[in-house]
């Protein structure tokens, strides 16, 4: 189930990353290990790093595309064939604005299209069926979602291209809240050469 409704903008804070930012990054790593096994059900991962290492300065007025694309990493699997292979982009939460226990936003190819997957630290139980909220500049989507078989990654039942193209087209960053009973968590992701990125994932991009 998905329902709209229009909020206040999302101001934009740049600064260095903290001391804790390692932690967050090993955390998310951890996190993705379970997450991927999931996807083929076999170890095989091969993580590509695109473009240099970003940096921890903070963004120029005017940054360059190149930059951009830096924050975001391809993760390709295989499956037990050890040919079939499953593509997906990662970015890491912001640590600044973000619990520690949500650690990023996946998007993978599967067979419907692209993929919206929520990365957490802390695994959910098969039964849980948390409500997420993405807000992007002055949009926000409800959504009712399912955990993956590790209980690492909450499936978002949206197409991740019609999400680009709509509510988070020409958005600086994703904020994401996550409702499960009493417990919430909130936190940002920046979408900064996400439209780059999404062409990492090749033939699943023209589905």
């Amino acid at each position: 189930m998905v329902t709209r409704k229009s909020t206040i903008g999302i101001r934009k804070l740049t600064a260095p990353l903290p001391r804790q930012g390692g932690l967050a990054l090993a955390a998310f790593a951890g996190a993705l290990v379970f997450l991927l096994c999931s996807i083929q059900g076999k170890a095989g991962e091969e993580q590509q790093n695109i473009g240099a290492p970003e940096k921890n300065s903070q963004h120029s007025a005017e940054p360059n595309s190149a930059s951009l694309f830096d924050a975001w990493r391809v993760i390709r699997t295989k499956a037990a064939d050890g040919v079939t292979e499953t593509t997906a982009i990662l970015r890491v939460a912001d640590v600044l604005k973000s619990d520690p226990r949500l650690a990023g936003l996946m998007l993978r190819c599967s067979k419907q299209g692209i993929e919206p997957v929520i990365v957490v630290v802390e695994p959910y139980s098969p039964q849980a069926r948390p409500k997420i909220t993405l807000r992007a500049d002055d949009e926000e989507l409800y959504f009712d979602s399912r955990p993956l078989p590790t209980g690492v990654g909450l499936r978002v039942p949206a197409d991740g291209l019609s999400l680009m193209s709509g509510p988070w087209k020409g958005a600086r960053e994703l904020k994401i809240r996550i409702s499960d009973g009493d417990t919430e968590m909130n936190g940002v992701v920046d979408l900064a050469g996400l439209t780059q990125a999404i062409q990492s994932l090749g033939d699943c991009v023209g589905r």
